[in-house]
């Protein structure tokens, strides 16, 4: 998949910081606090985590997102680099992360986390937990069947574990975890997102750029028929998002 369009991102998809601000109040950032935002996309959360007066800095390996964030928030610092090759000078206090480790190989990502928090700092995290978009995934995957086409799990670019895995990867970082926490969150998709075609075509662009362009439009079709049952009510669509968040502290 190519970069993301940070654009229509920040402009059509705001819910998604939107449910990261009760997360900001778990960690509970402190004045003169280091703290990471780590796959901190155009920087909304990063901006309000600064507020508390903390010395905070967004990280994201995705360049277009970084470059948004620089241009929305220029007094702010923000760093493009892969979390899973995580490296940073001084140990901070902190580290952030809002609905992005399910983009990522947690297991690489959370020895780096490890490596840059101080001893005792804390890693307050949200990301999609298992059964996680479970009938979009269903959707894509008979979409897709139409065209002959077959993505097995391995392949898909995300990846949801149980709280169980997650907890074990954590501790085997060198975590101590503090609260963990799964549950269902079904969102809304309003009419700036373009409803679930709107969603297929920012977060399932693995899954479009397997079907030939001029297939496209009909493929998004197919997904909306076969996600209609499950994932709109009277005319509003919805995201079946599951997700967990957790506290864990680095020993």
């Amino acid at each position: 998949m190519t970069g993301w369009d940070a654009q229509t991102y920040a402009s059509h998809f705001g819910f998604v910081p939107a449910y990261g601000r009760d997360l900001i109040q778990i960690l509970n950032p402190q004045p003169k606090e280091s703290i990471l935002d780590l796959g901190c996309g155009t920087g909304q959360l990063t901006a309000e985590i600064a507020a508390f007066g903390c010395r905070v800095v967004g990280v994201d390996g995705d360049a277009n997102m970084i470059s948004l964030a620089r241009q929305t928030h220029p007094s702010l610092v923000f760093d493009h680099q892969d979390a899973q090759q995580l490296t940073w000078a001084e140990p901070v206090d902190g580290v952030f992360s809002n609905a992005a480790l399910h983009w990522m190989k947690i297991d690489r990502v959370f020895p780096k986390v490890a490596s840059v928090l101080r001893q005792g700092g804390r890693f307050v995290a949200e990301m999609g937990g298992v059964g996680n978009i479970a009938a979009i995934e269903r959707a894509l995957d008979r979409a897709l069947a139409r065209y002959g086409i077959r993505v097995t799990e391995a392949e898909k670019p995300w990846a949801f574990p149980t709280p169980a895995e997650a907890a074990l990867l954590l501790e085997n970082a060198g975590f101590e975890v503090r609260f963990m926490n799964l549950y269902d969150r079904l969102t809304e998709l309003g009419q700036e997102t373009g409803g679930l075609k709107g969603w297929v075509q920012m977060f399932g662009r693995f899954f479009v750029e397997k079907v030939p362009p001029h297939q496209r439009e009909a493929f998004l079709q197919l997904v909306e028929e076969e996600a209609r049952p499950d994932l709109c009510q009277t005319g509003v669509w919805y995201a079946d998002y599951r997700r967990f968040h957790f506290v864990a502290i680095k020993l």
